[in-house]
């Protein structure tokens, strides 16, 4: 179960007025929509001033994650005047809460406070599917973004632009979109920096290849003497009707002269056109077995190799926890599997199933499985704390502690970290 951070939030507002003397009110404006004020009728039930200097903190709507300050009340249709302005006028989507006597983001600063407290104990389940079987290269699945725009494996080239693409996709969570701009060449590669350990090797690229212009996008495989093209793209799509979907460039020797060994996918000079690249992989005959793993896992617990199926994993195809091992070198972690009774085939994904950090929230529809029970008496303590009601904060922080003893950890498996 998860529970979202405008919830906790409210939850928290609620105690804090202990039934007697609210510090929280929510509700939806009904008109006198500006960018400094609205009016909502619900509040004219409270007298004039009433939330002068308090918060308004837009949870859902057009302004969501927005807090301002409450410059003026009027009872008379519950008018609300804001400070400074909001960019844009408030409208009837907007779904707001209002304080007095405690900041909204200060309570949101509190919930983030109580999660990391138990960051390495109440665990949210992560399944990374990034790995494919005897591939030379890293992230070939283009799963791991540091921003929307910058993968962390590969590196863009030429003129253009790169978007990470959730929805135009063949396998896992996402692909890699590129456009270029009119009149040039734009690409995304990756080079090997053992690149002489494949001198003499066979090797063959594969990847699949959305786009919808014809001619101008293929594979490309260089060993500094030598440079390999696949065909080119026909424009139609994914082609998933085709006998066979994938480009490539298959059984090319490495030169004993090589001076890089580079894969690449790329958008050749022309008009500005997009393309989608998802599941490029690098096959040099090499049995790997073993494989870095993400970062997002704290701990692991199950591997099982894809069906001949794409995305399709079943129990019959678990590898057994007593035939893989994690291997920690420094900073880095790594999968090992028994290469004398594991079987892998080249080109299939690896599920590892196991848990991540608990993750702070930053937007109020962000959510967490870190129990609300416990997050609410501890931030909820916290907060009296800060108020200076120290009696009433001991008895919140020590229910957070009761209810954090009952929980106890949930981790599972294997430590990554």
């Amino acid at each position: 179960m998860t529970t979202a951070r405008s919830v906790l939030r409210q939850d928290i507002g609620y105690l804090l007025g202990g039934g007697q003397s609210p510090v929280l009110v929510t509700g939806t404006p009904t008109g006198g929509f500006s960018t400094t004020g609205f009016q909502c009728s619900t509040l004219d039930q409270y007298p004039n001033d009433h939330f002068n200097t308090g918060w308004w903190h837009c949870y859902a709507g057009t302004h969501k994650d927005t807090t301002k300050t409450v410059s003026d009340f009027a009872q008379t249709n519950g008018a609300v005047t804001l400070s400074p302005a909001v960019t844009g006028a408030i409208d009837a989507t907007d779904l707001f809460e209002l304080w007095w006597g405690y900041n909204p983001d200060d309570i949101d600063r509190y919930i983030n406070q109580a999660i990391q407290a138990v960051a390495n104990e109440w665990l949210p389940d992560v399944v990374d599917e990034s790995i494919v079987a005897h591939d030379a290269l890293a992230d070939g699945l283009f799963e791991s973004w540091a921003t929307a725009a910058t993968l962390n494996q590969w590196t863009a080239g030429g003129t253009g632009t790169l978007a990470r693409e959730s929805t135009i996709k063949v396998e896992g969570s996402y692909s890699a979109k590129l456009t270029n701009t009119v009149g040039n060449a734009y690409y995304l590669y990756q080079s090997k920096g053992n690149y002489p350990f494949y001198a003499g090797k066979k090797a063959s690229l594969y990847a699949r290849i959305s786009c919808n212009t014809a001619s101008r996008v293929r594979l490309q495989l260089e060993d500094g003497v030598t440079t390999w093209n696949s065909a080119y793209h026909d424009g139609k799509g994914w082609r998933d009707s085709e006998s066979d979907p994938w480009f490539s460039i298959e059984n090319k020797t490495i030169s004993t002269s090589a001076t890089q060994l580079t894969a690449s996918a790329r958008i050749e000079t022309g008009a500005a056109i997009s393309a989608y690249v998802d599941k490029m992989y690098l096959d040099t005959g090499d049995e790997i077995y073993e494989y870095p793993l993400a970062s997002s896992l704290f701990s692991m617990h199950t591997v099982t190799q894809e069906s001949e199926v794409i995305d399709r994993y079943y129990p019959s195809d678990i590898i057994p926890p007593e035939n893989w091992r994690i291997l920690r070198l420094g900073t880095s972690a790594r999968l090992w599997l028994d290469p004398a009774n594991v079987s892998l085939n080249a080109g299939r994904k690896l599920r590892v199933e196991g848990q991540g950090l608990a993750a702070t929230l930053s937007l109020d529809a962000d959510t967490t499985t870190v129990p609300a029970t416990y997050i609410v008496q501890r931030a909820l303590g916290l907060a009296l704390l800060a108020n200076g009601e120290d009696k009433k904060a001991a008895i919140a922080l020590g229910e957070a502690s009761r209810e954090r003893f009952m929980l106890g950890s949930n981790i599972r498996g294997q430590r990554v970290w």
